[in-house]
């Protein structure tokens, strides 16, 4: 019943609230058991075979499948991205039952068949220290008395029953949510002693050491970087929505954010993401349209993690966002255009996700291009820096704040922001109005669109896209 209602809603129209699910045994046609998380249609996400979603600030754990009842988390790849998380989850998310959950309660109301039971799930729940657990294989509706994690908190394991069941079992559950609440039970309320049996150490037990190199879903949106390593951060502090790296920049032009807590636009299932504008989802980044596109071809690429710059991007999101720009040169060369990208990474008010803007211009009017960048940059005080000799401009740009522009010709102009100094939020774009000749559009207002217009503008950019992506 869970597939139909899926199919269902993946329609135009899409589901009138934001909708993430995980899958069991069977799969609707739409969706290929070897899919990582995948945009199914407007506020539907089928959250992938396993990973960390965060939705307003509340981190929730996914884990699709059917595994063997006696199999253990250790031995489960899919497991290994919850099992590995530096922190505790506030939710977690299964299509099976944890083996044991029954121990020291009250029994579900009927016998269930072994294979509706997990030690997977047991091991992820000890391991992740969930506040809720919710599972529905069973079709049975099902809530555990309250146990205690290991850090103190307590977990409850809610089964739902099946949507329009015919016996009336409960399939829907409301509750409330304070995001990393790690607190005891309120007064009044009885823990009994958690069921699962310590085979994987949780969180604040757990020695340093680097996650597995894969089987990450391209919502894991924690970090997940050796200490030390290109794109760490010795003082990454996870905000209420999830955004890493509280303090922007960490060299001597670092500046405090306004408000470090606002909603980001570019967060996958923030309260400000305007799905309807993506254009494709990898495993470590993604491409949408950009509001108010200066052309049909104006797109971003964003790392899925909340970084401040492609500076402190990891290897594998950095070569996954390079493919994007591959992709898109060649997308663009079809039609008789070049590619143009852009970062800038200077402060801003609210929260700052880094992405790389994307302009196609007409291969005639391309040669200017360098001589406009210069020439706008002297009216306005700046100075570049031209580089040839690397595609990764990780390896150009500060530490600190800066803007950076590759053009059609591989070259990089580079500016570096000087302390107490400030970089104009439209040059980029003033510099591509002017080489389009069309100064009118730099104001990115000048060009908004109804949200209409912006799903029909997506679609024929999804068209040209997928024809270079196979």
């Amino acid at each position: 019943s869970g597939i139909i209602i899926v199919q269902e809603l993946a329609t135009p129209e899409g589901c009138p609230i934001p909708l993430y699910f995980v899958l069991g045994k069977h799969y609707p046609s739409n969706i290929d058991e070897t899919d990582g998380a995948k945009y199914i249609g407007h506020n539907i996400h089928f959250a992938g075979r396993s990973g960390i979603i965060i939705v307003q600030g509340i981190k929730i754990g996914c884990l699709s499948g059917s595994f063997p009842p006696a199999m253990k988390a250790e031995m489960c790849a899919e497991a290994n991205v919850l099992l590995q998380q530096p922190s505790s989850l506030d939710v977690l998310i299964t299509a099976q039952w944890p083996q044991d959950v029954q121990k020291g309660a009250q029994p579900p109301s009927k016998q269930l068949p072994g294979q509706a039971f997990s030690r997977v799930v047991s091991d992820i729940i000890h391991a992740a220290q969930p506040r809720y657990h919710f599972c529905g294989t069973a079709g049975l509706h099902y809530e555990r008395a309250p146990f205690l994690n290991p850090d103190g908190s307590s977990c409850r394991v809610i089964a739902l029953g099946r949507f329009g069941n015919a016996e009336k079992q409960k399939a829907m559950y409301a509750f409330n949510a304070n995001p990393g609440d790690r607190s005891a039970p309120a007064q009044g309320i009885v823990a009994t002693p958690s069921p699962f049996a310590p085979t994987v150490k949780p969180p604040s037990q757990r020695d340093s050491q680097p996650p597995p190199a894969a089987g990450f879903s391209r919502w894991n949106i924690s970090s997940n970087r050796q200490a030390g390593g290109r794109g760490s951060n010795q003082h990454d502090q996870r905000g209420r929505h999830g955004h890493g790296h509280k303090d922007q920049f960490q060299g001597p032009n670092k500046r405090p954010r306004l408000d470090p807590d606002a909603p980001c636009w570019f967060c996958i299932g923030g309260s400000n993401f305007e799905d309807h504008l993506v254009i494709d989802i990898g495993d470590e980044s993604y491409v949408a349209m950009a509001k108010g596109p200066i052309n049909e071809y104006n797109a971003l690429i964003i790392p899925v993690e909340h970084l401040p710059s492609c500076k402190l991007a990891n290897d594998a999101t950095w070569a996954e966002m390079v493919r994007y720009m591959d992709l898109l040169r060649a997308m663009f060369a079809k039609d008789g255009f070049v590619a143009v990208f852009q970062e800038r990474a200077t402060f801003t008010r609210g929260a700052r996700h880094a992405c790389i803007q994307v302009f196609a211009v007409k291969k005639e009017d391309s040669c200017s291009m360098e001589n406009t960048f210069n020439n706008l940059g002297r009216m306005r005080g700046l100075k570049f820096e031209r580089v040839t000799d690397s595609q990764d401009w990780r390896a150009h740009v500060p530490e600190d704040e800066y803007f950076i522009a590759c053009l059609p010709d591989n070259s990089m102009l580079i500016h570096t922001v000087p302390p107490k100094g400030r970089f104009p939020t439209t040059f980029g774009r003033e510099a591509m109005a002017g080489v389009m000749k069309a100064p009118e559009k730099a104001d990115w207002k000048n060009c908004k669109q109804t949200h209409k217009e912006e799903e029909a503008i997506t679609e024929q950019f999804k068209t040209k896209f997928k024809a270079v992506q196979s």
